[in-house]
C-alpha cells in the first residue's frame, strides 16, 4: 500500500495512494481511498509495516516541531522493510 499524508480535500494527484488529511474530503472524492484523520493524534487504521511508500508533500511545515517529529515517527512505524518515505 501507498499513503499520501496531508493530501488535501481533493486528494490531488497520486491516484494509487491512499490519501489522508485532517479536512473533510470534497464531494466526489473516492472515500475508499481517503481517510479523514489527524495523523499525529488519531488511531491509525493501518498496522506497523503496512506501507511500501509514504509521501508527505508540502505539509510538515504546518506542524509544530514536536508534532512534526511525531508525524515522522508514526510514518516510519507504518513503513515496510525497504519502504520509502518522502517528505518535502
Amino acid at each position: 500500500m501507498k499513503l499520501n499524508i496531508g493530501c488535501g480535500r481533493k486528494k490531488w494527484g497520486w491516484p494509487d495512494f491512499i490519501g489522508c488529511d485532517i479536512q473533510h474530503p470534497e464531494k466526489g472524492v473516492d472515500l475508499s481511498m481517503y481517510h479523514q484523520l489527524d495523523f499525529v493524534n488519531d488511531d491509525l487504521p493501518w498496522g506497523p509495516g503496512s506501507m511500501d511508500e509514504i509521501i508527505c508533500l508540502h505539509v510538515i511545515e504546518h506542524f509544530s516541531p514536536s508534532d512534526g517529529l511525531t508525524l515522522i515517527k508514526r510514518a516510519f512505524d507504518l513503513l515496510a522493510c525497504g519502504g520509502l518515505l518522502t517528505i518535502t
